[in-house]
């Protein structure tokens, strides 16, 4: 059984980019030290 997960929410042309690089992974600082960056590859979708 396949599904998906859709979200509508507006956002604000100025909002786009943080949410472009948040969602890619490509920002610079994340609040979680924890966040491995090195282990991206083993992120997979079922």
């Amino acid at each position: 059984m396949s599904y998906a997960i859709i979200r509508n929410t507006k956002y604000k042309r100025e909002n786009l980019k943080g949410i472009f690089r948040h969602n890619e992974r490509r920002n610079k600082n994340y609040s979680n030290d924890n966040i491995n960056k090195e282990k991206s590859y083993l992120n997979y979708f079922k």
